[in-house]
């Protein structure tokens, strides 16, 4: 198993059921469940599933269809081994979703945290279990899309992770808020992931 799972025990993270079940210990003051959903979930249709579907798309207004991606292509993609999705949760309360699709080029499809929980750590967290789901599967880079905005707002937190040059997407999901496609070699990604874990995963916790 690659050093960086190594390095992530140091911190306050335990796995569980071969990363099916996580535990971020002392989020804030609670305790925060990370599940990752597997095939089973979908076709049990469990309450992970319907915790996710109703974070998700709450997104609508931002990204209008986004239940209907949901339905098409998350769940058949977890169904099928093609998607990982995690959910978290503070005692029973969902709080935030990830979603990425796997390929040599893997593709975070969707992030995000609650309001009250955003600069809570988990958000690093959630993105640096995306960063681990494409060293398992082989990937060599990743992908994603993200509104300018959101780049402006957060570019630092995507250089800690090695995600340092952007583009212009083709496709535009917000109206009035352009769309930028933010790509980096896993090699790189790994280096800085290298770096961030020693100076974030214990402190955020």
């Amino acid at each position: 198993m690659h050093s960086v799972f190594n390095l992530l025990r140091i911190g306050n993270i335990r796995y569980q059921k071969q990363l099916e079940i996580l535990e971020v210990i002392q989020v804030g003051d609670n305790t925060i469940r990370i599940i990752r959903l597997i095939p089973t979930d979908v076709i049990q249709k469990t309450d992970n599933v319907k915790a996710l579907r109703e974070l998700v798309i709450r997104q609508e207004t931002s990204y209008p269809g986004i239940d209907k991606w949901f339905d098409n292509k998350v769940i058949p993609g977890i169904k099928h081994g093609d998607r990982i999705s995690y959910i978290s949760y503070d005692m029973n309360k969902p709080v935030a979703t990830s979603i990425l699709r796997l390929g040599k080029d893997v593709k975070f499809c969707h992030l995000n945290i609650s309001e009250s929980y955003q600069g809570s750590g988990i958000g690093g967290t959630m993105f640096l279990l995306m960063i681990l789901e494409a060293l398992r599967c082989g990937a060599d880079r990743i992908h994603f899309s993200l509104p300018e905005s959101l780049w402006l707002e957060k570019s630092d937190f995507f250089n800690s992770f090695g995600f340092c040059h952007i583009d212009g997407a083709k496709v535009a999901y917000r109206a009035g808020d352009k769309e930028l496609i933010c790509r980096a070699e896993l090699p790189d990604i790994m280096q800085a992931v290298q770096i961030w874990i020693p100076s974030h995963v214990v402190k955020a916790f």
